[in-house]
């Protein structure tokens, strides 16, 4: 894994085979915001990255359903409390393994 931080912002980079993955924590005064969760063989680097910074994951924010942005996600949620939802479309979805339904918010595409 490959950290680049520029002030606030750190970017994971794991290499797969054919592309590199990226996933970005943006760090604020009460805690972290991650975008993407890379693979799921992925989560226990981003996991003890985010330990190491010493704040709380507040949220996971997730661009878009391909396996190398989503795969992480269970293993993630796994040992943090967090509510979950989604920003687009009208049906409550279930994300894999976790055990937890999202809610959307109703926004348009």
């Amino acid at each position: 894994m490959k950290v680049t931080r520029i002030d606030h912002v750190h970017q994971l980079t794991f290499y797969a085979p054919i592309l590199p993955i990226n996933v970005q924590l943006i760090e604020r005064e009460l805690g972290l915001t991650l975008i993407d969760t890379a693979l799921e063989r992925n989560a226990e680097a981003i996991l003890a990255y985010i330990e190491s910074l010493e704040r709380p994951l507040l949220a996971i924010l997730l661009t878009h359903a391909h396996g190398d942005h989503v795969g992480g996600v269970d293993m993630i949620l796994k040992p943090i409390l967090m509510p979950s939802c989604m920003s687009r479309g009208a049906t409550p979805v279930s994300l894999k393994g976790t055990g937890r339904q999202t809610r959307t918010s109703g926004l348009s595409n």
